[in-house]
């Protein structure tokens, strides 16, 4: 890629720094700021005093940026904010770039790109899910656009703009789907009213469910003429949406059986939020090449009770024995057996279409809504990658000439790095002076 004059193209590991390590065990009345791979999403580090931390960690500090190595698919990268009076300490799952010369903000946003993450995966070991993890040592191979310092604060004032106004439209078109689940709920209680009173199990109705396998897989969807497995979150909407899957190898030829095909109802069944394991969807727009999962099973029901079926599994009423019987903590799922127990109520045919009629007809305006919402998302998405593309192209905000070139910045780059002091390494705390635990508390923090 050609780089506009006065940018350089370095690798990331001129920007790597290697950190001094510390045992939090040694000062167990201290509290420390935790940068720990669960805490990200909430944006903030863990306060823990150092006797509920299970293992070394490495020291970091402000502007500090932090890339997960584990899970790569799930695009982590954290910019360590200022100190508080709490040492700042992060988990061995990151791989720490420090400089005083780089805008932090515009190396992470280069780090949570669409260009940087296709070759990320690239970097990967490990059997899938939780197993799999980015190498460092390939990682930061990886080429890094360095613009002059001015116009990479230039670039991240640009792109905060931005994705401001990206992030104000993104709310208000959430909010749709928030209405519209509030409605259908609404009106899914009314037509499955507490006033039928007769109800038969699930299983009369069933007459099969089919499984697919647990596969390793690539974390993207696969192209026309690649086959994948559907992930949970193509049916936890209740809108089937096939984008959401994983590529299977080509060396795997997946049975014809699992063949996902329009009109199939799927269930997703198992799911780390109760709320959204039974989810039930309807598959449309299949091209086939999409099959099921281990998790994601195909509902075989008799074509007379097939409507009826899936409006009540939606409802509240549906919901409630749907999670009642559900079992599992971090992983929440409904077994087979469980799933064919819940009961359905009794309604004759001609009441069954005159009900479902109904609620088709009232969905209708707030589904093409829902849908049209859906569509302004998707864009969204691809506008903010795109604006991402195209500042990492030098294309985003234009050059000023009077910039110091990015060339005298690599130089202080590397000044800086051969002038770094060498880093500590925590000296385990023996266990001879180690107090006995009552109860080990390292599940959270280790």
């Amino acid at each position: 890629m050609m780089l506009p004059k006065g940018w350089k193209s370095i690798a990331l590991s001129e920007l790597q720094t290697k950190t001094s390590s510390v045992d939090p065990r040694r000062y167990p009345t201290e509290m420390f700021d935790l940068f720990s791979v669960p805490s990200y999403t909430s944006d903030a580090p863990e306060c823990v005093t150092g006797d509920k931390i299970g293992s070394v960690k490495q020291e970091v500090q402000s502007n500090d940026i932090l890339l997960c190595k584990i899970v790569p698919h799930i695009r982590r990268a954290w910019s360590v904010p200022q100190r508080t009076q709490r040492r700042q300490i992060a988990s061995g799952e990151w791989i720490v770039f420090r400089s005083d010369y780089i805008n932090s903000q515009y190396l992470r946003n280069f780090l949570i790109s669409d260009g940087f993450h296709e070759q990320f995966m690239h970097t990967v070991s490990g059997v899938g899910g939780s197993l799999m993890r980015a190498r460092p040592s390939e990682a930061v191979k990886i080429s890094f656009p360095l613009p002059p310092l001015a116009e990479q604060r230039r670039i991240v004032a640009k792109l905060d703009s931005l994705t401001a106004r990206i992030a104000r439209a993104r709310a208000e078109l959430e909010r749709v789907q928030q209405l519209r689940g509030a409605f259908t709920a609404r009106f899914l209680r009314k037509i499955f009213s507490a006033e039928i009173k007769k109800h038969f199990p699930l299983s009369e109705v069933i007459t099969s469910i089919d499984a697919g396998k647990n596969l390793k897989c690539e974390e993207r969807p696969p192209k026309k003429n690649e086959q994948g497995i559907v992930k949970v979150s193509a049916v936890s909407s209740e809108i089937f949406r096939p984008e959401e899957a994983k590529t299977l190898p080509q060396s795997y030829l997946p049975p014809e059986r699992d063949l996902i095909t329009n009109g199939d109802v799927l269930l997703a069944r198992a799911s780390g939020s109760l709320k959204l394991v039974g989810r039930i969807a309807v598959a449309e727009r299949c091209d086939g090449n999409l099959y099921l999962s281990d998790k994601v099973l195909r509902i075989n029901i008799d074509k007379t009770w097939k409507d009826w079926v899936v409006w009540f599994l939606r409802s509240p009423l549906g919901r409630e024995q749907i999670e009642s019987f559900s079992s599992g903590i971090s992983m929440h799922n409904i077994g087979q057996n469980n799933f064919k127990r819940i009961k359905i109520p009794f309604v004759n045919f001609q009441g069954r279409e005159g009900k479902i009629s109904s609620l088709i007809r009232g969905l209708k305006h707030i589904n093409h809504l829902e849908t049209e919402a859906q569509r302004a998302l998707t864009l969204l998405n691809r506008l903010e990658s795109s604006l991402l593309a195209k500042a990492f192209r030098g294309e985003l905000v234009p050059q000023d000439p009077n910039d110091e070139p990015a060339s005298v910045l690599l130089d202080r780059i590397r000044a800086e790095r051969a002038a770094a002091p060498k880093p500590k390494r925590g000296r385990r705390q023996s266990t001879q002076d180690m107090p006995l635990p009552k109860k080990r508390q390292t599940g959270k923090h280790g």
